[in-house]
Parts: structure tokens; C-alpha cells; sequence
């Protein structure tokens, strides 16, 4: 008798243990939204949202699991997901009718981040969020600049950008007369024009990809150029190519800063032409006081014809949707060239 307690006692343990050593493995769902919280106040909001889900797993109904989880995927950029899970959130007549409002203007918010800036208006400003519409309504996603200068005094500069965001995805192009790059050392072109895709592909990850091609009455070239930047924090490292029939260059530098913000970066270009090839460094600086924003610009060339030194600056008065600004640039070395430009840019 006494054997055969101890053997059901022995069973029992033996049988428990597992479910007591996957109890301790899984946290209760209310254990998931402090460790979840925790996690993404320390930067790791990849594990967050995994804690997040982990919970939600436990308890389907868990509507604070769902908010928090939503807000995560929305930081890392998931949009769908998280707009999906803030409406079920806003549908649910069983939630509290605060956390149904704040799920509504979150979903706003995230539609906004996902590019679909004019549908986000319209719901903040139905839902009465005045703050968020205001965000929204300053945040101009089109921008056209216009140029309007002179090289030397005498050479006509002019030329037109524009820029489009949507979500992730940015698209921009240029048409310039008179254009810089491939004209230093290889003939001076008259014109060039730049396309430019680039995608926000993660949270630390920007890739970029696009065309420039350069062409006067005599002659032109082109050009396939990428770039992929890795922002972290304060600092933007990046690396970048131009490849084409006549060029090939390669680039890195690094970013640090946003209102006031330094620059370093270098290009080397090889060349079997001796003339045409060089190594090149550049440094820039800049800051932003209210309406007014100013940047300071210097570089070094070296090439087989002597040193190129470069030096500029530009001051700019932002009224949004207006900007004006002035900007001017001297090279000097084996060669001279000054270049004064005004530009006139437009958001909408």
C-alpha cells in the first residue's frame, strides 16, 4: 500500500513537471503587457511586439494586448497589420468607449504614417482630433523648388526639382542646365536630370535607386546609382555607387544630427584615363532657428591636374508652404568657377 502511494505520488510529479515548466516559460497575458512595455522602452521593439503577440495568443480578448501590440508594429512599420488590429478595436461595442476613441485616432495616425495622408485628414478632423489634423494638414507631402542663377556672373543656372512621399516610398527628380558632376574633368555639360526611388525597407534601413544622365549639344553620359543608408538614433551611415559608360564612382559617409546636423562623406573614382580620376572629401554643417535654416559646405578633390577646393553656403527662410533661399558655391584649384543660385520652393 504503501509502494503504490509513493509510485502514484512519483507519477503525478512526473506528469506535472512540464506543465509547470511551460506555465513558467509562457508569462500570464498581464505579465506580456509590462515585459512587452519594458522591452520597447529599451529599444528592442522587434522581441516587444513578439511579447505582444505571445499574450494576445493567451487571452484573443485582451483589448490593452491588442492596443499595445498595434502601437508596436506601427514603430516598426507594419502598418497593415496594426491598422487592422486598431479597428477591431474601434468596432468592439464591449470595449470602453474611451479606448474605441483612442483606437480610432490611432488608426488615423497610422494611416497617415502608410501614405494615405488625405483619408487620415478627414478622419482626425471628423473625430475632433485637433492636435493630430493639425500634424497631418502641416505635413506636405509634395514639394516642387525652382532654381534661378548664375555661374560666373555670366552663365544662365536654371532648373526644377520635385519630391513625392507616400508611406515607406519616396520618388524625386531634377532638371538643371548648366549641371555639376560629370562636367568637372570630363567637359562641362549643359544640362543633366536625375530620377530617384528610394524605400524605407525596415526601421535602421533606407535603400535608394536612380538614374542621372548628363548631355550637352556635343555630347552626354549616363549613369545607374544606388545607396543605402542605415539610421540609427541621431546618426545616418551610408554607402553608395554610380556606375555608367564613362563613370564609376563610389561613396560613404555619415550623417549625425537633425535640427543642428554634421556631415562627412568621400568619393573615389577610378578611371583608366589618368585625367579623369580622384578622390574627394567633403564635410557639411548646418542648423535650424525657427524659420530661418543655414548650411556651411567645404571639399577637396585630388586629381592627376592638382588639387579642386570647394566651398559654399546656403541661408533659407521657411514659411511653409514657402521656402526661399540663397545659396552660393566657389571651386578653385586646377580650376575656377562660382556659382550664385536662388531657390523657390512650394509643399502641397
Amino acid at each position: 500500500m504503501i509502494l503504490g502511494l509513493a509510485l502514484a505520488t512519483t507519477l503525478a510529479t512526473t506528469l506535472a513537471a512540464p506543465v509547470a515548466s511551460a506555465a513558467e516559460r509562457a508569462p500570464a497575458p498581464e505579465d506580456c503587457l509590462q515585459v512587452g512595455a519594458q522591452q520597447r522602452e529599451e529599444g528592442d521593439w522587434a522581441q516587444a511586439a513578439a511579447t505582444f503577440r505571445a499574450g494576445l495568443a493567451q487571452a484573443p480578448d485582451q483589448v490593452h494586448l491588442r492596443m499595445e501590440l498595434a502601437t508596436t508594429l506601427a514603430w516598426l512599420g507594419q502598418h497593415q497589420e496594426a491598422l487592422a488590429l486598431y479597428a477591431m478595436v474601434a468596432g468592439d461595442h464591449e470595449v470602453d468607449a474611451r479606448l474605441r476613441a483612442a483606437a480610432r485616432e490611432s488608426h488615423a495616425r497610422v494611416s497617415w504614417w502608410a501614405g494615405r495622408r488625405d483619408h487620415a485628414l478627414r478622419t482626425a478632423r471628423a473625430l475632433g482630433a485637433t492636435e493630430l489634423a493639425e500634424d497631418i494638414a502641416a505635413d506636405r507631402p509634395r514639394r516642387l523648388t525652382l532654381l534661378v542663377g548664375a555661374r560666373d556672373g555670366d552663365r544662365p543656372l536654371v532648373g526644377a526639382r520635385g519630391q513625392l512621399r507616400r508611406g515607406p516610398w519616396t520618388v524625386a527628380g531634377s532638371v538643371d542646365r548648366n549641371a555639376e558632376g560629370w562636367s568637372v574633368g570630363q567637359g562641362e555639360a549643359q544640362w543633366s536630370a536625375t530620377t530617384t526611388v528610394a524605400h524605407r525597407v525596415a526601421e535602421h534601413l533606407v535603400a535608394e535607386l536612380g538614374s542621372r544622365h548628363w548631355w550637352s549639344a556635343q555630347d552626354g553620359t549616363h549613369a545607374v546609382a544606388g545607396r543605402s543608408t542605415v539610421p540609427v538614433g541621431l546618426a545616418s551611415p551610408y554607402l553608395g555607387a554610380m556606375v555608367g559608360p564613362d563613370l564609376q564612382v563610389g561613396e560613404a559617409g555619415l550623417r549625425v544630427g537633425r535640427t543642428v546636423w554634421v556631415s562627412v562623406g568621400a568619393t573615389y573614382r577610378p578611371a583608366a584615363d589618368p585625367l579623369l580620376r580622384s578622390t574627394s572629401l567633403a564635410g557639411a554643417a548646418g542648423a535650424r532657428w525657427g524659420p530661418v535654416s543655414v548650411r556651411a559646405d567645404g571639399s577637396r578633390g585630388w586629381f592627376l591636374a592638382g588639387p579642386l577646393d570647394g566651398v559654399g553656403g546656403q541661408l533659407e527662410v521657411i514659411v511653409e508652404p514657402l521656402r526661399l533661399g540663397l545659396g552660393a558655391t566657389r571651386l578653385s584649384g586646377w580650376m575656377t568657377r562660382t556659382d550664385v543660385v536662388g531657390t523657390c520652393s512650394w509643399a502641397f
